[in-house]
C-alpha cells in the first residue's frame, strides 16, 4: 500500500513548526526520523492532512552538558547519540543502547525523540529515560514544560504529550553519571523488536539497585530494591538462578502483556532470565573495568 495524499512542510525552526501544528491541530503530525511514521502512513494507519518534517531544525540536534547533567535534542539519531563523546563521557548507557536498536540503517535515521514520543513498549529509549530519571521537555506556542519520564509514559503509544506540543529535548540529571548502568534484551532475531528487556542501574554510593523492564508491559516496569545492589556488590556470592526466582516473584505484581509468540508467563520468564544474567555480568565486571567494553 501507499500513503493517502497529504501536504508536506519542512520548517527551519521550532516556532514555525508549532505555528503549522496549531493551525491544523489533529490533522497535522510531526515527522522526526520517520522509521515508525512512514510505515504507518503507507499502511494508512495514520492519515494526516499535513506532515511537518522537523529534520532541518538544527536546535533539536544538540547534545550538550547542562547544569551538570546532559541535554539531548529530540532529533539526535540513535547513531549520533551512541557515538557522542559528550554523551558517553556522561554515561555508557547511550553507546550500549544504540548498539541494540534494530539495524544500522534504522540507527542512522531514527531519533531518540521519535522513539520517546511514540512510546512503543518494546523500545529501548523510554526505559533508559525512566532508569536515569530523565525529564522530557515539551513545547507549544504558549508553554514550555518538563515532565519526568516515569510520568510521561502512560501506556502503549500513549504519553503525556498534548496535541499542540512538540518534544523538544530530554534532560538527564547529574546523578545519572554516578550510576553503573547496563541494558540487555532478548529478541527472536537480530535487529528485531525485543521480546523482553531490562535496564539495570546500580548506585554504588547509595546502595540502591533498580531494574526497568521493557517489552513486557504497556509501559516500563520499575523494580527497586537493595537486593539488586547487594547481589552486584557481593563478589561471587549468589547465583543467577537466585536472581531469576526473585525477579519472577516481583513481576507477578504487574500485568504483563502477550505477543504473537509468547504469553504473559513466558514473557515474565524471559525477562527474569535476561535480568538475572545481566546482573551476573554487571557483578563480574564491577572491578575489572567498564561494562561497555
Amino acid at each position: 500500500m501507499k500513503a493517502a495524499g497529504f501536504d508536506y512542510a519542512r520548517p527551519s525552526d521550532v516556532e514555525a513548526a508549532l505555528r503549522l501544528k496549531e493551525s491544523l491541530g489533529e490533522r497535522a503530525t510531526f515527522l522526526a526520523g520517520g522509521q515508525s511514521l512512514i510505515p504507518a502512513l503507507n499502511m494508512r494507519l495514520n492519515q494526516p492532512g499535513l506532515v511537518i518534517d522537523i529534520s532541518r531544525i538544527s536546535s533539536l540536534r544538540n547534545v550538550q552538558t547542562e547544569e551538570g547533567g546532559l541535554r539531548v535534542g529530540s532529533m539526535v539519531t540513535h547513531r549520533e547519540l551512541g557515538q557522542s563523546d559528550i554523551a558517553n563521557k556522561f554515561s555508557p548507557i547511550f553507546r550500549q543502547t544504540s548498539r541494540l536498536i534494530a539495524h544500522e540503517a534504522i540507527r542512522n535515521k531514527g531519533t531518540i525523540g521519535g522513539s520517546v514520543a511514540l512510546a512503543d513498549p518494546a523500545a529501548e529509549w523510554p526505559a533508559v529515560c525512566v532508569a536515569l530519571d530523565a525529564r522530557v521537555r515539551l513545547v507549544s506556542r504558549h508553554t514550555v514544560r518538563e515532565v519526568s519520564a516515569d510520568s510521561f509514559f502512560k501506556g502503549t503509544y500513549m504519553t503525556d504529550r498534548q496535541e499542540d506540543e512538540l518534544l523538544d529535548s530530554i534532560y538527564f540529571p547529574p546523578g545519572a553519571s554516578r550510576i553503573r548502568p547496563l541494558i540487555a534484551e532478548f529478541s527472536r532475531q537480530h535487529g528485531g523488536f525485543a521480546t523482553a528487556g531490562v535496564v539495570l542501574t546500580i548506585d554504588l554510593f547509595e546502595g540502591v539497585g533498580r531494574s526497568i523492564f521493557f517489552a513486557i508491559s504497556q509501559a516500563p516496569i520499575v523494580i527497586e530494591s537493595e537486593f539488586l545492589s547487594d547481589f552486584v556488590k557481593s563478589g561471587t556470592g549468589g547465583t543467577a538462578s537466585i536472581c531469576e526466582r526473585w525477579i519472577k516473584e516481583k513481576l507477578r505484581s504487574f500485568e504483563l502483556t502477550t505477543d504473537l509468540y509468547h504469553d504473559s508467563k513466558a514473557k515474565g520468564h524471559i525477562a527474569a532470565v535476561v535480568a538475572s544474567r545481566a546482573l551476573v555480568a554487571m557483578r563480574s565486571t564491577l572491578n575489572t573495568g567498564s561494562i561497555d567494553e
